[in-house]
């Protein structure tokens, strides 16, 4: 072989090793490259899509357990605020509780019904110097204020105030006051008549309120 046909030869090893390097190496690696990129975009939007039915499914168990707490909060709701007074009811039940402590109820009077607005906490109110005019709308929730007098021995009395809190229905008692009962004012062991001052309310559905006059 003559000196140009081996500087041929010799020149093309290089190609040629270039080119195999290039077949069975770089061509395998570009090609796993780019099914690993796939099979990564794949996991990738499972991922993505199993994540949003992950926070969806959390989302619908946080729904849930608000709306089971606010089945319990709302649950003796029409209990705890009836839509009638219904002053004679919590005045038979007052009776029964005061016999069950030796208290007696010598006295019940309503003072008068006033209408309650009702404020969302969340609305902060405009800081404003000047009165803002507003139309007035009816509230469906009225509070019935209520003096009760009662007379027992001082921890019978503490007794039947305890029970009045733990009503049904919503009482909010917002004071008490307490004195001698005039009537054992000669005995040794004295009975106190106690004045609570509360309050019960009434709630009137949208329903309700359309169907009266």
């Amino acid at each position: 072989m003559d000196r140009t046909k081996r500087i041929l030869v010799l020149s093309l090893i290089p190609m040629l090793l270039t080119l195999i390097f290039i077949i069975y190496l770089v061509v395998p690696t570009v090609t796993m490259f780019n099914g690993l990129n796939k099979e990564f975009k794949q996991e990738k939007s499972s991922y993505i899509e199993d994540k949003g039915k992950l926070d969806t499914f959390n989302n619908n168990n946080n729904l849930l357990k608000n709306i089971e707490e606010l089945k319990q909060k709302l649950g003796n709701f029409d209990v705890n605020v009836p839509s009638e007074d219904d002053l004679s009811i919590l005045l038979i039940d007052l009776e029964k509780f005061a016999e069950s402590f030796n208290v007696k109820v010598i006295g019940l009077n309503s003072k008068f019904e006033a209408e309650k607005e009702i404020i969302d906490p969340k609305i902060k109110k405009p800081k404003t110097t000047h009165p803002v005019r507003k139309k007035h709308v009816p509230s469906p929730l009225y509070s019935i204020s209520l003096e009760i007098s009662a007379v027992g021995y001082y921890q019978d009395i503490l007794n039947f105030i305890n029970t009045l809190e733990n009503y049904e229905r919503k009482v909010a008692i917002s004071g008490v006051k307490v004195e001698n009962y005039r009537e054992d004012k000669n005995t040794s062991n004295p009975r106190v008549q106690m004045t609570i001052n509360c309050e019960v309310f009434k709630f009137n559905s949208q329903d309700e309120k359309e169907e009266k006059p």
